[in-house]
């Protein structure tokens, strides 16, 4: 039995054929050690919360220690009942109850009625009607002459602005790259 063969663990399995100097290796090496002292700080601490009050009772019993209560005492000489008595406000009145409706509208079937005669109705135009109703014609065109004064026209156009021949501002890196814009 002195040659018994150890299982790699399942960290050595997962990080096998990776590197184990950066951290994640180490962090699950030592998980199972770093819970149990955080389990152990957090058991030690629940005992210290419940066992010291429990012991601070017994310190006061053993010693006969009391507590002295604060007592403060009310004398009411001065206080005189009042001679009025206050009214309660009268109810509202009660509303007026809403009348119930007595008759009911019977249902009335719906009654079918042709309201589309046949002269309403869509009428397709065939070719040759339509070569009939439509026929070309000559336009008149009706040109006006409007007399505008030059201050009225100078109002409305403004000056358009000259576009770019060269940036403003050169990039810069570039290998003696020249950039000019036109539009």
């Amino acid at each position: 039995m002195a040659n018994k063969i150890e299982a790699p663990s399942f960290d050595d399995i997962v990080f096998e054929k990776r590197n184990k100097e950066y951290g994640a290796y180490m962090l699950r090496k030592k998980y199972p050690r770093t819970l149990a002292i955080a389990f152990m700080v957090g058991a030690v601490a629940l005992c210290a919360a419940i066992i010291t009050p429990y012991i601070n009772a017994v310190k006061v019993q053993k010693e006969g220690v009391k507590v002295e209560e604060k007592v403060v005492e009310v004398i009411m000489e001065t206080f005189d009942t009042p001679t009025e008595q206050v009214a309660a406000p009268p109810p509202p009145p009660p509303e007026a109850p809403v009348e119930a409706v007595t008759q009911q509208a019977k249902y009335v079937p719906p009654v079918v009625v042709d309201s589309v005669s046949p002269e309403d109705e869509a009428q397709f135009m065939t070719a040759s009607e339509i070569a009939e109703t439509f026929v070309d014609e000559e336009v008149e065109e009706v040109i006006e002459v409007v007399e505008v004064q030059a201050d009225e026209i100078m109002e409305d156009v403004e000056a358009e602005p000259e576009p770019f021949i060269t940036v403003e501002e050169m990039p810069s890196g570039g290998k003696g790259v020249k950039v000019t814009a036109v539009i």
